[in-house]
Order: structure tokens, then C-alpha cells, then sequence
């Protein structure tokens, strides 16, 4: 048998080597300058990195408001966003944006007309550029072309050559559309629209245009400006992160309940103090504390407790959950979420879609829960231990759901349903191999929107905290205190009563076993309720320690967020107590 010497088996070996290396560094400035491989091997690439579908045209159509249907009479695979550009504010139309998709598999090879980009004009700024007073061609589009002809960074170009030998066209409402040749990687893969002066779009991959197109008065109005977003590529599974107990033995939660974002900047509901009130923006100011509070705190995870979007004032509810998220996900904060009872009161009308929304952000930690339990956000999730994936605690997530089903007989609000109690017995028992390998004890808290009955046991027990309202809990009561609480609950806590932040230690029964604490967040946003004396905005903080198996608790307020307030101990050695932090 031939044999090779060492020699040529290492020239072969380097040659090996060199081959690979040049192929992938084809690959990679193909894929992400210069489009330098055959069109048909594009097709074949493994399609990880491809868009699902490419977008080769867009169109707007005004839509009388008795036209439901309204479709784009035109050939092509034209998709309807289903978003009303008008918000439903015009009494007489309707108006529309359609994209013509065309699904990857069935993309010719030889493909030349696709969308690679868009700008937005805005006449004020663009016709600063001098040269372009009266073509008032957007700069972005000025800025691409010149950076195409750095030999021409004073010419403006018209409107035809741009189009004839740099694909930029002109549509309406002030949008521009670039078409290029088909690039896995630049290719237009989906467009959206949201909503509001201050808007954002925290989706992976997403880029949102900051100049609102030019749609009649919606641009003078904070809340009506409809900004365009697209995407390249493909839309990626994301992975949702772990929790794990940091290297400290500890784990911080921010309880932030009670945002009632807006589309647009909101308005200040009750602010205080008093004199705060002039030229207030609600979101503006509630991210701004909320901004504060996360940076002195850093935490492991964040829980938001319902009513997230005030529904009312949420003419685009996405645009609204959005805004509300958006502080955890560039800090790459995990965070999960329940539902209130206004979060599916503005344009997203189903409780299911809302927390499908949020469930599909980066950083979320939310579910939807099982089909057959009442409700939508019913979940558990576990914290592993620093050194193991053993559980070291467990939260428990509970849809509190909205108003009574049965007004005349139970009136008031609704109230936890046996097939959630039922749900989280079960999925206690199915955790229970994390738990019972778990060297420390295993601690449990549980975050919901609407209190329990029990948080109106208030007479001779211990308070710490204001109780400044009446608590708006159910009437009919299904013994959710007593479940929660054999399934080894400590601490409760929810949002609604914007001026309740109290921590009250219920004894349900006369032994001691029995105590828990049921504690309010306090509300977070400027764009809801306050009032009953002044009461500043506020959010709540729990702390885990593993090492001395305790649970401490303190707030942040608006007017001083410096300061610690009602700092606590709510749980000490694994059992509830009541206690100052030292």
C-alpha cells in the first residue's frame, strides 16, 4: 500500500487548509459586500441565514371605511398589513400598506428586482442640504448615493438618475424604495408600521425608520405619526434565557407594575408633585425613572405585573408593548409578564394575541400557558442553583383575568379559576425532581395582577406600607391563598391598586405555619391613576439569598430614587417573618 511521507502529508495537510480558508472568506464577502457567486449557489446555501421570503414591491390603497375587504387589484402575491394607517381616527377611509412576497423556494435564480432598502423624506431637514431646496430628495437616499460616487459629494442627483442606475424610487406618503439585485443577506424580508412620536421596535434584526412618512396631519401628531420598520433575513428562533442564582448565592427581582403606556408620549395622570405637571410626556417620564431605577439596581429579572398598555390610550397596542419592553430587552434583562385588566383594551382586543406578542420578544420568559386552563399567562419558572440545575426557587405566574363574569351575583372583579389551581398543583408535583435534590431550602413567590381577598385582612396585622385605597380583590373568593400557600408560597405580589405599595402579613389561620405576605408593587407609570393624597410613582424589589435561604424586599421612588424605602425582610431561614434589613 502507497504510504506518504510526513513531509507531503503536511503540504497536503496546509493546502487543506488554505482551500478552506478561501472558500469561506468567498463566502463571506459574497454574502456581505460584493454578491460574487453564481445566483443559482445562492439558492442552494443552507437557508439558516436566509429570509423565509423577499418583498419585491410595495403599495399603498385608500379604502372607503364600508370597504372591509380592501385588496390590492393588482398581479403579484400582494399581503395586506392589517394595521389601519389612520388608526380609525378618518370618519370616511381607510388606508393600507401591501406587500408583494414572494416565498424563498420560489425565487428565480436570476431575480432583479427586490427591495434592499427604504428612507423617509423629511422636507424641513432635507431641504437644508444645499442643492436639494427644491428636489428635496431624502438625505439618507443623498448620503447612499454618494457614498456609490465619493468623487460627487456635492452633486444632488434627480430623481431619474437614481432610479435608472441606483434603484431609488420614489412612492408615496415621502417613502422612498430601493431595488436591487437579490442578496440573501440585504434583501427586504418583512416590513411592519408602528406608531407614535417616540415608538420603538425591539424585534432582532428590525430597523425603524425615524422620519414618519408624510400621511396628511399624522405627522404634526405625537400619536398618530406611523413610522415604517423592515427586516433582512430571516426571522430566527429565540432562545429564551436561564435563570440561575448569581455567584453571590443571591437573585434580584424588579417588580414593575402598572405602566399603562400610550401610543404617542401619554398623558400624566395625577403627577407628583403638583407642579411636575407642567409640560409632562407620561412614557417619556415613567422610562426615565424606570431607566434610573435599573441602573442602580441592576437586576437578574424583571416581572411585570399587569397592565402594561393602558388600553384606552393604546390606538396601537403594539407600539404600546413595545415601548413598555424595550428598557429589559437592550439590557438584556430576562422578564416575564402578566396580564391586567386594560392591556387587551386598546386595538389588540384578545388577551391570547397580547401575550403571544410578548411572548415572542427577545428576553421574555412569558407564556402562554396551557389551552385548557383559564386564562393566558399561567406559568411557572425556575431559578437554578448557582453551582447546580437544581431548582433553588420557583415563581408562579397566574392570570388574574378582568371583570366579573357574573356582575349581579359576584360584582366587581374576576377571580382565579380551579382549573389554574388545578394547573399549578400538577405542575408542582412535575418540578418536584428539581426541587428535592436541592441542597438549601427552596424558596417560592407568586406575581399576579388583581389581589387576592386576603389583602383585605388588614386589621391587627403587621403593615409596612401604604394602604392608601380601598383593595379592588374579588368578591368570590376560590381559596387561591390556601393553594398557594401548601405549595410552599411565602410571598404574593401584585399590581391594580395603584396607591397601595403595602407588604401585609396574612395569618389565614390562628398558627403560626400558616403566614404569608402579600405584597403590592405600587404603580410604575405616569400615564395611570395617583392621586389620594399624592403618591409618587414606585416600583418593588425582592431579593433571593440562597445562602441564608431569606427573601428582603424595599421599594424605589420616583421623587427620591436614591433612597431605600420600606426596606424588610420577608422571609428568613426559609420562613416567613417580619423584620428590618440590616
Amino acid at each position: 500500500m502507497f504510504a506518504l511521507s510526513r513531509r507531503w502529508t503536511r503540504q497536503l495537510s496546509y493546502l487543506g487548509l488554505l482551500i478552506f480558508l478561501i472558500g469561506l472568506l468567498v463566502t463571506v464577502v459574497d454574502l456581505l459586500y460584493k454578491n460574487i457567486l453564481p445566483d443559482k449557489l445562492h439558492i442552494s446555501i443552507s437557508s439558516y441565514s436566509q429570509p423565509d421570503q423577499i418583498i419585491t414591491g410595495v403599495e399603498f390603497q385608500d379604502c372607503s371605511i364600508f370597504n372591509s375587504d380592501c385588496q390590492l387589484k393588482k398581479s403579484g402575491n400582494w399581503v395586506k398589513n392589517l394595521v389601519d394607517l389612520k388608526l380609525s381616527q378618518s370618519w370616511t377611509s381607510k388606508t393600507f400598506i401591501y406587500s408583494n412576497v414572494i416565498k424563498l423556494e420560489d425565487v428565480n435564480p436570476d431575480q432583479k428586482k427586490v427591495i434592499m432598502d427604504f428612507a423617509v423624506s423629511n422636507p424641513m431637514n432635507d431641504s437644508l442640504i444645499n442643492g436639494n431646496e427644491k428636489l428635496l430628495i431624502p438625505s439618507y437616499v443623498i448620503t447612499d448615493y454618494r457614498a456609490d460616487m465619493p468623487s460627487k459629494t456635492d452633486e444632488i442627483p434627480t430623481r431619474e438618475i437614481l432610479k435608472s442606475k441606483y434603484g431609488w424610487q420614489e412612492e408615496q406618503y415621502g417613502l422612498w424604495v430601493k431595488y436591487g439585485d437579490y442578496n440573501q443577506m440585504k434583501a427586504v424580508s418583512e416590513i411592519d408600521v408602528l406608531f407614535g412620536a417616540d415608538c420603538v421596535d425591539p424585534r432582532p434584526n428590525w430597523k425603524l425608520l425615524s422620519n414618519p412618512l408624510l400621511i396628511g396631519d399624522t405627522i404634526n401628531n405625537d400619536i398618530t405619526q406611523v413610522h415604517l420598520t423592515f427586516r433582512r433575513g430571516r426571522a430566527r428562533p429565540i432562545k429564551k434565557p436561564d435563570l440561575k442564582i448569581t455567584k453571590e448565592y443571591k437573585f434580584k427581582i424588579l417588580q414593575v407594575a402598572d405602566l399603562h403606556f400610550s401610543t404617542g408620549y401619554g398623558e400624566c395622570r395625577d403627577p407628583y408633585p403638583i407642579e411636575s405637571a407642567n409640560n409632562c410626556k407620561a412614557d417619556p417620564r415613567t422610562l426615565k425613572f424606570i431607566n434610573h431605577v435599573l441602573d442602580i439596581e441592576k437586576p437578574d429579572m424583571v416581572v411585570l405585573t399587569g397592565d402594561q398598555i393602558f388600553g384606552e390610550t393604546s390606538l396601537d397596542s403594539k407600539s404600546s408593548l413595545f415601548k413598555a419592553l424595550n428598557p429589559f430587552i437592550k439590557r438584556n434583562i430576562p422578564y416575564a409578564i402578566t396580564l391586567g385588566n386594560h392591556d387587551d383594551e386598546g386595538s389588540i382586543k384578545s388577551r391570547k394575541e397580547i401575550m403571544m406578542l410578548a411572548s415572542s420578544l427577545p428576553y421574555s420568559l412569558s407564556e402562554l400557558g396551557p389551552e385548557t386552563v383559564d386564562g393566558f399567562g399561567n406559568y411557572a419558572l425556575s431559578l437554578q442553583g448557582y453551582n447546580s440545575a437544581n431548582s433553588a426557587a420557583t415563581l408562579w405566574f397566574l392570570d388574574s383575568h378582568k371583570y366579573s363574569p357574573s356582575p349581579k351575583t359576584n360584582p366587581g372583579y374576576d377571580w382565579i379559576k380551579e382549573s389554574q389551581l388545578n394547573f399549578i398543583e400538577s405542575k408542582y408535583q412535575e418540578l418536584e425532581p428539581l426541587r428535592k435534590h436541592y441542597t438549601h431550602i427552596h424558596l417560592s413567590m407568586a406575581f399576579f395582577h388583581i389581589p387576592l381577598p386576603e389583602y383585605r385582612n388588614v386589621k391587627n396585622q403587621i403593615l409596612i406600607g401604604e394602604l392608601k385605597e380601598a383593595v379592588t380583590a374579588p368578591n368570590y373568593n376560590t381559596g387561591a391563598r390556601d393553594i398557594l400557600h401548601k405549595l410552599g408560597v411565602s410571598v404574593v405580589s401584585v399590581g391594580h391598586d395603584h396607591c397601595n405599595d403595602y407588604c401585609l402579613m396574612d395569618t389565614n389561620k390562628d398558627y403560626e405555619a400558616d403566614k404569608m405576605w402579600l405584597c403590592y408593587g405600587g404603580a410604575a407609570g405616569e400615564g395611570g391613576y395617583s392621586g389620594y393624597g399624592g403618591t409618587p410613582r414606585r416600583v418593588r424589589v425582592f431579593e433571593i439569598d440562597t445562602q441564608r435561604n431569606d427573601i428582603r424586599s424595599w421599594k424605589r421612588v420616583e421623587t427620591d430614587v436614591q433612597k431605600l424605602d420600606d426596606s424588610q425582610v420577608l422571609v428568613s431561614g426559609g420562613s416567613v417573618t417580619a423584620g428590618q434589613m440590616k
